[in-house]
């Protein structure tokens, strides 16, 4: 489900997903912490959506419709490998259902991206000895 390259850690409610391979990492936030852990532990957005409604006292093809829109992003972000199924767009009640929210963080691409073990001065290996001083 997941892509190769892709780690995450929650904490205190929020995910971190990080993708070795873009560079990018991202925040989850609202429900987006929630959803995370039902994706990675098998359970289908049918059945995210089933439970969460009943929790929520929402309307279950609303719910089912968000939850549809976040896996897409996910999705197109490189964060999971599974296409979701197009859905549509369904308004309705959402009760205490709060929207989940997958922000972009771009800033520490270079940083990410570095391969210590493959940039490195030629004929100086990894790691490189100081000469002593």
């Amino acid at each position: 489900m997941l892509g190769d390259q892709i780690v995450h850690e929650t904490i205190d409610g929020e995910t971190v997903v990080i993708n070795l391979d873009s560079g990018s990492y991202y925040s989850l936030e609202g429900s987006g912490a929630e959803l995370w852990s039902r994706l990675l532990g098998g359970e289908s957005p049918v059945e995210s959506a089933a439970a969460l409604a009943i929790q929520h006292g929402a309307d279950v093809a609303a719910i089912g419709s968000v939850i549809a829109a976040f896996h897409r992003e996910l999705f197109d972000q490189g964060l999971i490998t599974a296409q979701p199924p197009d859905a549509p767009t369904v308004d309705g009640d959402l009760g205490s259902f709060e929207t989940p929210q997958l922000h972009v963080y771009n800033d520490l691409r270079a940083h990410l991206l570095a391969d210590p073990v493959h940039d490195v001065e030629p004929g100086a290996g990894w790691p490189a000895a100081y000469p002593a001083r």
